[in-house]
């Protein structure tokens, strides 16, 4: 797409006019996707080789610093954005930022960003392992979501970050990691990840963590011992 020209230099040539940001600011740096200039938020896609546990995923948000963390979705109109994002790699399923507690009931979702759970999207008959499947996803063909055991799961092979905008000339959240293990009041992540062998009494044991691409104050799930290759998709790098 070519810009418009503040000012012509000589027949060929112009001063380009940047984008103008939308109501809602612009993205905090270049590695964010403006979805759309009438949302609130930009967000961040990573797909990774070998999928990572939810925990995982909720760290390496923060560390991408101003305050992000997994996507919460509080609108049709945003998960179709975010909904047409996934559906560009084939098969994929991302993490987002919904999860439940271990024994609670088929209506208690909670975002990890401490929002209101006022949107849902579940796909046909689900969720279908309340209280045990704790972590969601988003399946990329359909957008719709599904609960799942939150550790390294293989089926998982990205997330989706999600920041606020920023006004033009004010200066964002510092790049820092958060502490992604405490908050304003009631849980941020869920309390014992139920394992993959369905024993939801099973508490995995938790222990520091030490990734490749970030370094936070959190203490996740052991999930496993193989190592995910982040492999970014962002406008930055598209």
């Amino acid at each position: 797409m070519l810009l418009p020209c503040a000012r012509i230099i000589h027949l060929n040539c112009c001063v380009a006019v940047p984008p103008t940001p939308g109501p809602h600011g612009e993205c905090p740096s270049s590695n964010w996707l403006d979805l759309d200039p009438s949302l609130p938020h930009c967000y961040f896609l990573e797909i990774t080789e070998y999928g990572v546990s939810w925990d995982e995923a909720n760290r390496n948000c923060a560390g991408l610093g101003f305050g992000s963390k997994l996507a919460s979705v509080h609108s049709y109109e945003e998960m179709s954005k975010i909904h047409g994002e996934l559906s560009k790699h084939n098969g994929l399923v991302a993490w987002i930022g919904l999860f439940t507690t271990p024994g609670a009931a088929a209506d208690v979702y909670q975002w990890v960003d401490e929002t209101p759970y006022d949107f849902f999207n579940w796909d046909e008959n689900e969720p279908n392992s309340p209280g045990v499947e704790l972590c969601v996803q988003a399946y990329g063909h359909n957008g719709k979501w599904n609960d799942a055991y939150c550790d390294q799961y293989y089926g998982t092979l990205g997330y989706v970050c999600k920041v606020e905008k920023v006004q033009p000339g004010t200066s964002p959240t510092p790049n820092t990691p958060l502490d992604t293990t405490s908050g304003g009041g009631g849980n941020t992540t869920p309390s014992g990840t139920t394992t993959s062998n369905g024993n939801s009494d099973d508490t995995t044991t938790k222990t520091p963590a030490t990734t490749t691409t970030t370094s936070v104050n959190a203490t996740p799930p052991n999930s496993g011992n193989k190592k995910a290759t982040s492999l970014r998709i962002s406008k930055k790098n598209k």
